[in-house]
Formats: C-alpha cells, sequence, structure tokens
C-alpha cells in the first residue's frame, strides 16, 4: 500500500478528535481565533459552544459574554473553509430559538461535518424540524437518550464515573449512530483508564473523542 493509499485508509478509518473549544495551551485561549484555527490545521476538528447576544451567534460558553470580545459563528465557519477542513463542527447550543439562525448558516457555508447537541427537549424538535443534524445524549443521569431514531448520533457523557460498556456503544453504533464520547478530564478526572478501553474502537470512523488534549489524544489513538 502507498503513503498516499495509507493516509486515505486512516482519514476514512479512524476514531474523529474533537478539540474542545480549540487547540489551546492556557485557559483563556478557549473559544478564540487562534485556538479554532490551530485545530483546523492541525486535523481537528472542534466543539464550540454558541449562544445569542444582541440579536448575533456569537461564540461564547459564558451567559453574561463580554460583547468586545466576542467571535460570531459566521467567522468560525469562514475559517473552517478557509483552512479546508472537513473535520467534525460539535455545536453546543446555549441558547433557545437558535435553529433557524444556524440553520442558514450551515447551508450559507455548505457545512456537511458537523452536529448540534445540549439543547432543551423543546428545543431538539425545533433543530429536527428544520432539518439540522443533531445528537442526542446519554449520561449516567439520562439513561434513555431523546429522539434516538431521529438523531444523527449521541452524546455520550460520563459527570461522576466512565458508567457505560462497550455493549452499550456497538448497540449505539448498530442502529446506524455516530457516538460523541467526552473525555474524562473534562469533568476534572484522569482519562487513562477511558483511554485504554476507547482503544478497542480506535479503527472506527462513527466514533468521536471531545477532549483537551487532541495532541495526547492524536498519539494514543492515530
Amino acid at each position: 500500500m502507498g503513503i498516499i493509499s495509507l493516509y486515505s485508509w486512516i482519514k476514512r478509518k479512524r476514531l474523529k478528535i474533537l478539540a474542545h473549544r480549540g487547540l489551546w495551551r492556557l485557559p483563556e485561549e478557549k473559544n478564540t481565533i487562534k485556538s479554532f484555527k490551530a485545530a483546523f490545521t492541525s486535523g481537528f476538528g472542534i466543539e464550540l459552544d454558541v449562544r445569542d447576544n444582541n440579536s448575533k451567534l456569537i461564540v461564547n460558553h459564558d451567559a453574561f459574554a463580554n460583547s468586545k470580545d466576542n467571535l460570531l459563528l459566521s467567522e468560525i465557519l469562514q475559517i473552517y473553509l478557509n483552512t479546508s477542513s472537513s473535520e467534525y463542527l460539535a455545536i453546543n447550543i446555549k441558547s433557545d430559538g437558535l435553529a433557524d439562525e444556524i440553520k442558514g448558516l450551515i447551508d450559507h457555508f455548505n457545512i456537511k461535518n458537523y452536529f448540534v447537541f445540549d439543547m432543551s427537549i423543546p428545543e431538539q424538535l425545533s433543530y429536527a424540524r428544520v432539518g439540522l443534524k443533531f445528537f442526542t445524549r446519554v449520561s449516567e443521569y439520562e439513561p434513555h437518550p431523546i429522539m434516538l431514531e431521529e438523531s444523527d448520533g449521541i452524546w455520550v457523557d460520563a459527570f461522576e464515573r466512565d458508567w457505560y460498556k462497550n455493549d452499550l456503544l456497538l448497540d449505539f453504533l448498530s442502529q446506524q449512530k455516530k457516538i460523541c464520547i467526552v473525555s474524562s478530564e473534562l469533568h476534572g478526572r484522569s482519562n487513562n483508564e477511558q483511554w485504554n478501553f476507547l482503544k478497542q474502537f480506535k479503527n472506527s470512523k462513527d466514533i468521536m473523542l471531545c477532549t483537551d488534549k487532541p495532541n495526547e489524544a492524536k498519539g494514543t489513538f492515530l
């Protein structure tokens, strides 16, 4: 197998890594142009937080966002196109009533590899109705995913402990669902045991890992 075909196989059959709020070293670099551009150019997807502020869609985790520092979602999508990235965008919904606006931007920029997640159940219906790809979620506190059949995938979270087993993930995969797993360090725990468990899925193109440590994850899984 030549170098080019081998690279194509790796790109086609591998666990995908999402850089949580971009690729950053210092906390203040999260959700910034620098962190997102670094993630895209390094071959990672991203997770980013979107809310409305003064009738604009901004990228910010905090409810009381400082307006002078706000990035527009449209800016990030333009950077995504400019870097020719095709990795996944995980859009964490922080406000209600954004479905139509997000749909307009996704269509305008012709984004294919994305999903929205973390909205309320009524909002989930709104996103489904406008035809956006959404992930439902499961955790130790939410054992039954809502609208699983209609969803494009499942956001698998573990707030207190790594509660899920491989049978659950295999069941979701058998239903043709993509899976994004929250890395344990996002909840202040070591990820060593979790990442060792996930190595069995490292050649699955339908599993993603959302992590604060994408470069370490690349060394582990790719």
